[in-house]
């Protein structure tokens, strides 16, 4: 997919004058490529902008503009989640993770546990993926090998409930950060998402403003 889309905007400016064209073009291919109408606005009126401000006139200077615009949209100064920095609250930095099936949630979990851990954070890990078989064995595995604590329940258990009981064990033990998993879930199943905001609201009853970062995984 990468290769492809890359071939396509090369195959723009190469055939293109830095003009009215390319940029429509531009446009096209990155709102085809799931960048957003909103977002692709932004990212050709900043590359067009740049592009006049240093006169520029090959339209292959283009590609050059177009991947720092994006790569400074990525980049961001606001990194206080990833100090595990405690909330005002002064209870743990709550941080949901929710995404589709398959995409990797368990793992980034993990992933991000391993970072908090070296940054000398505390961190608890809860299992609110009651759904996936083996998904609670899973996380467990991983805080065996990170050396961190899983709050979980039985399979099929309530995962708001296991949420809450995380958070609980989370402000007793005085844990900076706890990673709450969640299973697998599309936009379009209703149900599913209404489960997700019940996990948000028990878990608001212990920190009314909990949970304080909500990541989807892609």
């Amino acid at each position: 997919s990468k290769e492809l889309w890359l071939a396509r905007v090369t195959q723009i400016v190469q055939h293109s004058r830095l003009d009215e064209t390319l940029w429509e073009n531009m446009e096209e291919l990155l709102i085809s490529a799931d960048v957003g109408v909103a977002t692709t606005t932004q990212i050709i009126e900043r590359v067009r902008e740049e592009a006049e401000a240093q006169r520029l006139t090959d339209a292959s200077d283009a590609i050059d503009l177009l991947k720092q615009e994006m790569v400074s949209l990525l980049s961001t100064k606001d990194v206080s989640i990833l100090s595990g920095q405690r909330p005002a609250s002064g209870g743990p930095l709550v941080i949901l993770v929710m995404g589709v099936n398959g995409v990797g949630k368990t793992s980034s979990v993990a992933k991000l546990a391993h970072y908090f851990k070296e940054q000398g954070n505390s961190v608890l890990l809860a299992a609110s993926d009651t759904f996936r078989a083996g998904a609670i064995d899973q996380l467990q595995a991983w805080g065996q090998l990170l050396g961190l604590d899983v709050i979980a329940h039985n399979p099929g258990g309530d995962p708001a409930a296991i949420a809450y009981d995380a958070l609980e064990a989370a402000k007793a033990r005085g844990t900076n950060v706890l990673l709450v998993d969640t299973a697998g879930r599309l936009h379009t199943k209703l149900n599913l998402m209404e489960e997700m905001k019940k996990i948000s609201r028990v878990l608001s009853r212990l920190d009314p403003e909990a949970p304080h970062e909500t990541l989807l995984i892609l």
